[in-house]
């Protein structure tokens, strides 16, 4: 399971990559802009609950899968104050992250396009969270993530 949680343990982001018939890659491409990964998103905290559904079709470009998993190894690597912003190329959601190095953590930015989640019918805004994440669960969720998009791909 690919799981971003904060200190406390009671917000959670889980990002399940999808092997169904939206998955299509080929090397015939040459380019991972046009190989693309289905997920289903869920956030859930005490007082909120978003829940991107397969039925509404999100995925990832085998790119911004490759990017994020890269930029967030450099941030964790670095160490040093240093903010991180990957959105969504189909606009599902953004992460931000800003590691703040006296407390060895993270404070994270999560908004999702609430047009995403509804499939359209309300529309106009995002919803989203803050809340702190130590050292020790970013790279848990960067090593999910990665080990994750290598089963699926069967790299």
């Amino acid at each position: 399971m690919i799981r971003l949680s904060n200190i406390e343990n009671n917000v959670l982001i889980d990002i399940t990559l999808l092997k169904t018939e939206l998955l299509d890659i080929s090397s015939e491409r040459g380019d991972d802009v046009e190989n693309w990964i289905p997920f289903i998103l869920d956030v859930t905290s005490p007082t909120m609950k978003i829940h991107l559904e397969e039925e509404i079709g999100a995925t990832f470009t085998l790119y911004e899968l490759k990017v994020l998993i890269m930029s967030l190894k450099n941030l964790v690597k670095k160490n040093v104050d240093e903010t991180f912003r990957f959105y969504c190329y189909e606009s599902y959601f953004e992460i931000v992250f800003d590691y703040i190095k006296e407390d060895n953590c993270y404070s994270i930015d999560f908004w999702v396009n609430i047009g995403s989640t509804t499939n359209g019918r309300i529309y106009g805004y995002d919803q989203g969270i803050r809340f702190v994440a130590n050292e020790e669960a970013v790279v848990k969720f960067i090593n999910s993530l990665e080990n994750e998009m290598k089963l699926l791909l069967g790299v």
